[in-house]
C-alpha cells in the first residue's frame, strides 16, 4: 500500500504542468504564451498563461510573441491571429486583461521588441530596414540604424540609448548623437536589467551550450555567471534584478515531442534550477520572468 502511494505521488509530480523534480526550483512568477495546434500540427489559436509557485493559470486566449515587460502589470509584444494573418505591436494589461494594438507591422524580425518606460516610443527590428523607432504620439516610424546580423534591438526606459547585437558584437548606441561603443564580442543573446545598470549576455560554448556573463555598464567589468547545459534563449531578468530566466529545449526522439524548459538562475550565486517544463509537443514562443 505504501509503495502504491509513493508511486502515485511520483507520477503526479512528473505529470503536473509547471513543476520539475516534484516542485524543485521556483521563480518570482512568469508569463508565457502557448501555441495550440490541431491534430495535424496546424495553428489553431494562442493562449496566455501566468504561473506563480506551482500553479499555472490561463489569462486569456491571446497569441502574443516576443514579449518584454513594461511594468509589473503591462507587457509589450507582437499580437496576431496566427500564420498568414496581420501582426500588430501591442500591449497587454494583466490586471484589466485587455489588449491594445499600437501599430501594424508586416516585416518585423522574429525577435523581442521593447519600449520606453512611458510607452511613448517602441523599438523593433525590421527585416529590410534595420532598427525602427515608432513614435506613438505622431504615429511616425524612423529608421535609426541598419546593422548587419541584427539581433535584439532594445531601447532604454529613458529613450536615450539603444543596445543591440550586430555580427556577434554587443553595441551601445546614443540615439541623439549616433555614437557607438562595442561592449563585448562573440555575443549570442543578451538582456538588459530593469534598472539599466547591467547586462546579461551569452556566448556559445563548445558543447553547443551557452556561457552566461554579467556586464556592468558603469565600470565595463565583465564577469562569468555560469555555463548552461544547453543553448539558452528568451533571456529575462526578474523585476528585482536578482534572477535570470532563460529557456532551453529538451532532446526529443520525435520532433513534435520536444519540451520547453524554463530555468531560473540566481545572479549572485550562479546556481540555476528548473522552474517549469511544458508538456510534450507544447510550443511556447515567448516567456517573461517577473
Amino acid at each position: 500500500m505504501i509503495r502504491n502511494k509513493i508511486g502515485i505521488l511520483v507520477i503526479t509530480c512528473l505529470l503536473t504542468l509547471g513543476t520539475a523534480a516534484c516542485g524543485a526550483g521556483t521563480s518570482d512568477g512568469f508569463l508565457y504564451t502557448k501555441r495550440i495546434s490541431d491534430s495535424n500540427g496546424q495553428f489553431e489559436h494562442g493562449e496566455l498563461y501566468q504561473k506563480r509557485s506551482s500553479a499555472a493559470k490561463k489569462v486569456d486566449d491571446v497569441y502574443l510573441r516576443f514579449m518584454t515587460k513594461v511594468d509589473d502589470d503591462t507587457v509589450l509584444g507582437v499580437y496576431g491571429e496566427g500564420p498568414g494573418t496581420d501582426s500588430y505591436v501591442a500591449t497587454y494589461n494583466l490586471k484589466e486583461k485587455s489588449l491594445t494594438k499600437i501599430t501594424q507591422v508586416a516585416n518585423i524580425e522574429e525577435q523581442r521588441i521593447s519600449a520606453t518606460s512611458d510607452l511613448s516610443t517602441v523599438c523593433y527590428g525590421d527585416k529590410d530596414n534595420g532598427i525602427v523607432l515608432y513614435d506613438l504620439s505622431s504615429g511616425e516610424s524612423k529608421v535609426i540604424e541598419k546593422p548587419t546580423g541584427l539581433k535584439e534591438p532594445m531601447i532604454t526606459g529613458d529613450g536615450k540609448t539603444l543596445y543591440y547585437v550586430s555580427d556577434w558584437k554587443l553595441i551601445k548606441q546614443d540615439i541623439a548623437s549616433g555614437d557607438k561603443t562595442t561592449l563585448a564580442k562573440d555575443v549570442h543573446l543578451y538582456t538588459l536589467s530593469n534598472d539599466g545598470s547591467f547586462i546579461v549576455f551569452t556566448r556559445m560554448g563548445r558543447k553547443n551550450n551557452s556561457i552566461m556573463y554579467r556586464y556592468d555598464i558603469e565600470s565595463g567589468e565583465e564577469t562569468q555567471i555560469m555555463a548552461a547545459k544547453k543553448l539558452a534563449e528568451n533571456l529575462s531578468i526578474s523585476s528585482d534584478n536578482t534572477k535570470l530566466g532563460y529557456v532551453t529545449h529538451t532532446d526529443a526522439y520525435f520532433s513534435s515531442w520536444g519540451r520547453t524548459v524554463l530555468n531560473v538562475c540566481n545572479l549572485k550565486t550562479g546556481k540555476s534550477k528548473v522552474a517549469f517544463k511544458s508538456g510534450f509537443a507544447a510550443y511556447i514562443p515567448s516567456i517573461i520572468l517577473f
